[in-house]
C-alpha cells in the first residue's frame, strides 16, 4: 500500500467497524491493482492488412421481414395456450423458435418466449397434480354439512341482473381473467370448504373479492385473495409483521376466512346472505344498516 493510501486508512479507520476495514482495504488493493495494470503499456506488431476479393465471400443471406416472422411466431404462439398436452406444447416452441430463426430480432425476445414456455408446462403439471388430488370435490355430489345452504334466489333479483350486465358490458376481459386464475385455487377452496361442511359456493367469494389475485391490496388496505383487513386478519392468527403477511399466502388466508364465515354464519343465525354481506363490509357495518331500518334482515330490502 502506498504513502498515501496509507494516510487515508488511518484517517478513516476511527470511523469504521472491523467489516468495513476490512471491505475498505479490499477495495483499494483492486484499485491499486488496476492501476498499476493500466500503467503498463504492452505493444504489438501491427497485423498485416487482410486481402481478401469479393468473390471469395459468402453471399449475403438478408434477414426474414421481422413483421411476417412475428406473425407467424404469434399464431404459433397461440398453440402453446391452446394445448394442454406437453409434447404438443413442445412442438407449438418449436415452431415459434422457427419462425423467428433467421431475423436479426434481439435475443431477450428468445429468453422471453422461452421463460414464458417454462412457467406453462410447470403450471399445467401443477394443476394436473390438483386436479388429480381434488376429483372427487369436482365430480361427485357432497352432502351437506352442519351449515346452512346458501340459497340461490329464482329468479334473481333486479340488482343482481345489473351487476351481470355492469360486468358484460364494462369489464369482460378483467373478469375472465378472474374466472382463468380460478381453476388454479378452486380445488383446494372447495376441498376445504367441502371439510368444513359449508356451502361450495362460497369458493366464488374469493372472485367477488379479489378475482383470485393472491397479492392484491385495495384501497382501504384489505389484503389478499380473501381481502383481509389487518385487524380482522391478525384475530384469526394471520402473522403480520415487518417480514411476512399471511395475507398473501392464499392457503393461510382462506383457512382464516373459511373461519370467519363460519362464526358470521352462527353470529346471523344461519343467514348466509348476511354472513357474506358482513365479511364484505363488516360486521358492525351491516348491524348498523339493520338498525337503521327498524331491525330488517332480508338482504334484498336492505
Amino acid at each position: 500500500m502506498s504513502e498515501s493510501q496509507c494516510n487515508y486508512y488511518r484517517l478513516v479507520r476511527p470511523f469504521l467497524g472491523r467489516a468495513c476495514q476490512a471491505l475498505l482495504l479490499g477495495l483499494l488493493a483492486v484499485i491499486t491493482g488496476c492501476a498499476a495494470h493500466m500503467r503498463e503499456v504492452h505493444q504489438f506488431d501491427p497485423m498485416p492488412r487482410a486481402e481478401v476479393g469479393a468473390e471469395d465471400l459468402d453471399p449475403v443471406i438478408l434477414p426474414a421481414d421481422i413483421s411476417t416472422a412475428l406473425k407467424q411466431a404469434e399464431e404459433a404462439y397461440a398453440g402453446i395456450q391452446d394445448t394442454g398436452v406437453d409434447v404438443e406444447q413442445g412442438q407449438a416452441f418449436d415452431d415459434v423458435r422457427d419462425a423467428l430463426a433467421g431475423t436479426d430480432i434481439e435475443l431477450s425476445v428468445f429468453v422471453a418466449l422461452m421463460e414464458t414456455h417454462g412457467s406453462i408446462l410447470s403450471s399445467a403439471s401443477a394443476q394436473a397434480e390438483i386436479a388429480e388430488r381434488y376429483r372427487r370435490i369436482w365430480f361427485e355430489d357432497i352432502a351437506d354439512g352442519e351449515y346452512a345452504r346458501l340459497e340461490i334466489p329464482d329468479p334473481l333479483p333486479p340488482m343482481v341482473e345489473r351487476e351481470i350486465h355492469r360486468i358484460q358490458n364494462g369489464y369482460p376481459r378483467a373478469f375472465q381473467r378472474g374466472l382463468d386464475r380460478s381453476h388454479i385455487y378452486r380445488p383446494y377452496i372447495r376441498a376445504e370448504l367441502a371439510k368444513a361442511g359449508m356451502p361450495l359456493e362460497l369458493e366464488w367469494l374469493a372472485m367477488v373479492e379479489s378475482q383470485y389475485t393472491p397479492k392484491i391490496v385495495s384501497w382501504a388496505g384489505a389484503g389478499g385473495m380473501w381481502q383481509f383487513m389487518r385487524p380482522t386478519a391478525q384475530g384469526y392468527n394471520m402473522r403480520i409483521d415487518s417480514y411476512v403477511d399471511e395475507r398473501y399466502n392464499w392457503q393461510s388466508s382462506t383457512q382464516a376466512a373459511i373461519k370467519y364465515l363460519q362464526d358470521l354464519h352462527n353470529y346471523f343465525d344461519g343467514d348466509w346472505p348476511l354472513a357474506v354481506t358482513a365479511y364484505n363490509m363488516g360486521q358492525g357495518g351491516l348491524l348498523r344498516a339493520i338498525e337503521s331500518t327498524g331491525g330488517v334482515r332480508d338482504l334484498w330490502t336492505l
